[in-house]
């Protein structure tokens, strides 16, 4: 019996998280599979925009699945809590995984050999980087103007 009730309680806590889709608040998301986090980056002095993604992997990674397709990365840092994020490190890399997120409604990420599946939903993607280079083209402005 108690067992059995451990086994219940624990089920009713998963790393999986509810899905969550883009918003014109929100420029970071959890993964609706796996432990992981995709974020819109905006380079504040060019306003251009990339996603980074933050994974729970145990170990250094060089090459990610994006919807079956290998993309190289390269590190980029780590948040608050020491989840690593990686960027794609050639342009082209960047532009695929932007268009993923913008064309489809979930991009599937894993490392390639891996059983690990992290999934996000690309719901609201393109209104919100729309809306975070707005904000950041205004923001420069508003600097630039400045005396």
């Amino acid at each position: 019996m108690n067992k059995f009730l451990l086994v219940s309680l624990l089920s009713c806590f998963s790393f999986n998280v509810l899905s969550e889709d883009w918003s014109l608040e929100k420029d970071i998301i959890d993964a609706t599979e796996g432990y992981g986090l995709a974020q819109i980056y905006i380079n504040k002095k060019s306003c251009l925009d990339d996603v980074i993604l933050g994974l729970l992997v145990f170990k250094d990674v060089d090459v990610l699945s994006i919807n079956n397709q290998n993309v190289r990365v390269q590190y980029f840092g780590r948040n608050n809590e020491g989840l690593p994020f990686y960027r794609a490190s050639s342009s082209k890399g960047r532009l695929f995984i932007k268009n993923e997120f913008t064309q489809k409604l979930d991009v599937k990420v894993q490392v390639p050999g891996k059983s690990d599946l992290f999934t996000f939903s690309a719901k609201g993607y393109l209104e919100a980087k729309k809306e975070k280079v707005r904000t950041c083209i205004q923001n420069r402005n508003v600097l630039e103007s400045a005396l």
